[in-house]
């Protein structure tokens, strides 16, 4: 197909305007500056917020937008909840240790604070409860942090259940062995709580042997009248061994005997063998069997 001069001219006009429009636009923009991200601290001292307050607000001075806050974290719970509108930062704090927090903007520019708060709520106990198996316990009075209503969370082991009932917790043992819960207040600050299955003997001969769980507690009374300690020990399905001689919560005297005390593993099947000598260099084996 052929064309005429006057077509060609208008199309070779076209193409030059469409070249034209099509250059990025941004290079007829001016480029935008990226800004430090800057936040007012009030009393930093060294990169450290302290205060004695639960709730604290700080402020964005300067930065570049879209606000992203990451706080730290213990055992997988935050320390901190952290909410950010506009330029605010509202910090809610849910621990007595060091919180770290820092702030993203948009073109990844980051600042960072540490806070550490003495509220008195804040000071959280840790919790331990003894059971026989099979027995059934309930916790009154259960009292920290903020108050209640309380949440009740198992964080490792099955050797029992707990349940928030109106005056308390309720706990039940359903075999040897240690459970670990996270109580909550209705701040969120968390305590932990310990329940323990043990299995409690008498080495009487020279040899014994156990069958326990994973996450178990198991004691060993020793013969009196003489000092032990462990030769050897395999370590298939225990985590700690060791003998030592504990208070009694009577007297808050050290006992007249020693005790062999074995934590097993959390996982992990068969057998472990613990070989004891005493002064007198008589030998005693522990054998304990986790199926």
């Amino acid at each position: 197909m052929k064309y005429s001069f006057p077509v060609l001219f208008l199309f070779s006009i076209l193409l030059s305007l469409i070249y034209a429009c099509s250059s990025p636009l941004e290079e007829s923009l001016p480029e935008v500056e990226t800004k430090e991200l800057k936040l007012s601290i009030p009393n930093e001292n060294n990169g450290i917020l302290e205060t004695d307050e639960l709730e604290i607000e700080l402020e964005i001075i300067d930065g570049n937008g879209e606000y992203v806050a990451n706080v730290s974290q213990t055992d997988g719970e935050p320390d901190a909840k952290v909410v950010i509108t506009g330029n605010k930062i509202k910090v809610d704090l849910l621990t007595r240790d060091m919180v770290e927090l820092t702030i993203t903007d948009k073109k990844l520019q980051e600042a960072s604070i540490r806070i550490r708060s003495t509220h008195k709520s804040l000071e959280v106990p840790s919790f331990g409860l003894l059971l026989s198996e099979g027995q059934t316990y309930l916790m009154k009075d259960i009292q920290f942090g903020a108050g209640g209503p309380y949440t009740i969370k198992s964080i490792k082991g099955d050797a029992s259940t707990a349940a928030i009932e109106n005056d308390g917790i309720k706990i039940t043992s359903k075999k040897l062995g240690n459970t670990y819960y996270r109580l909550k207040d209705k701040r969120g600050t968390v305590a932990l709580l310990e329940v323990s299955t043990t299995l409690n003997v008498d080495l009487t001969t020279n040899y014994l042997e156990l069958e326990g769980n994973n996450t178990m507690s198991v004691t060993v009374n020793l013969p009196k009248d003489t000092d032990w300690l462990i030769l050897s020990s395999t370590n298939k399905v225990t985590e700690s061994v060791k003998v030592d001689r504990p208070i009694d919560p009577k007297t808050g005297s050290h006992v007249d005997f020693q005790v062999l005390f074995i934590e097993t593993s959390d996982d992990g099947k068969g057998t472990d063998t613990i070989t004891l000598k005493n002064k007198d260099g008589e030998l005693a084996v522990v054998r304990i069997w986790v199926r």
